[in-house]
Formats: C-alpha cells, structure tokens, sequence
C-alpha cells in the first residue's frame, strides 16, 4: 500500500488488531486513529510516516502493542496522553520519538519497551536522547505469542495463522526480522 492513511479509518470502531506495517505510507499519523475504541494492536512500523504522534492515541483504552519503529520522518516526544495506557510493548527504534522525562516511570512499566528518554533540548524539539531503555521481561519472540503476536485465528502475512491449543496460543510461523532483548538495561 502506498499513500497516506485515511481518516476515515476511525470509522472502523471495532477493529481490533490494525498492521499496515512494511508499506509505503506517508503523511502523518491521522488523530482519528484514537476513536478505534476496540484497538488492542498499532503497528505501524516501516515506513515513511511524518510529523508527531497524536494525542487522541492515548483514547486506546484498550491499547497494548504499540509500534512506530523504521519511521524516520516521525519526531518529537510523545504525548502525555499516551501515559494513560498500559502498553505491555512500545517500539521507536528507527524514529526521532523520544519519551518525555515526566514519563519515565510509565516507560519503566512496560514490559517490553524500545524508546529514548528526551534529553532536555530534545523536549524542546532537538534531538539525540540520553537514555535508551531496551528491555524484553521473558516475553517470547514475536510470532510465537509475544506481545505483539495477534490473538487466536487471526490471519496475518506477518505472522502466519494463529491457532488455540490448551496451553495457549501458537503460531506457524515466527518473524525472525526481529532482534530481541533478553535482559534488562541498565540507566
């Protein structure tokens, strides 16, 4: 897909689980992304997004898998909003996002996070911030039901067919296009 995203995705009041991942989409993340009240999954990773992040995504009551990551033209810090969700996974590597100081603790909380502290400048819009935390609590890689994996018999490209079993849920298939973390950064 190449373009940007409509606003009229906001319509779309029950989705749960959006990946318009690896695509060529451009423009800015639309606010009206915060009106998908069902939304537990936001990845967005790779590609050419521009601008900052909205602070209607910090409506995602729901909201627990958000990622951002390979898109170079997104900057700035997040919005103070987005500290009223319990993310279990947080992803900026590849953007000029950073997380405002204000809201360390709420990064600390999140289990698997990849993200930059703002350094005081970069609040202000500078950039290169001082901390990086970068933390995978014994969470299984992606695709074998990570936190970021889609629930039980979801069809997904990126994931392959999820199935139930007693245990919990598998995959078919696992994205080894990620690198993992296995142990806690240090600050």
């Amino acid at each position: 897909m190449s373009g940007e995203i409509p606003p009229e995705i906001g319509d779309l009041r029950t989705l749960e689980y959006l990946d318009l991942s690896d695509n060529d989409l451009t423009g800015v993340i639309p606010s009206e992304l915060g009106q998908l009240d069902s939304l537990w999954n936001l990845d967005l990773e790779k590609n050419d997004l521009t601008g900052t992040v909205p602070a209607e995504l910090g409506q995602l009551g729901n909201l627990t898998d958000l990622d951002l990551s390979e898109n170079s033209g997104l900057r700035g810090p997040l919005p103070t909003e987005l500290s009223a969700l319990a993310l279990v996974w947080l992803d900026l590597r590849g953007t000029d996002l950073c997380v405002p100081t204000e809201m360390e603790d709420w990064l600390n909380g999140i289990d698997t996070a990849h993200a930059e502290l703002c350094n005081d400048g970069q609040e202000d819009g500078e950039e290169d911030g001082e901390m990086t935390v970068n933390r995978n609590r014994g969470q299984p890689p992606l695709g074998a039901g990570g936190p970021m994996a889609p629930r039980r018999g979801a069809q997904s490209p990126r994931y392959g067919t999820i199935t139930g079993s007693a245990a919990g849920t598998t995959s078919s298939r696992t994205s080894p296009d990620r690198d993992w973390c296995t142990s806690p950064s240090t600050s």
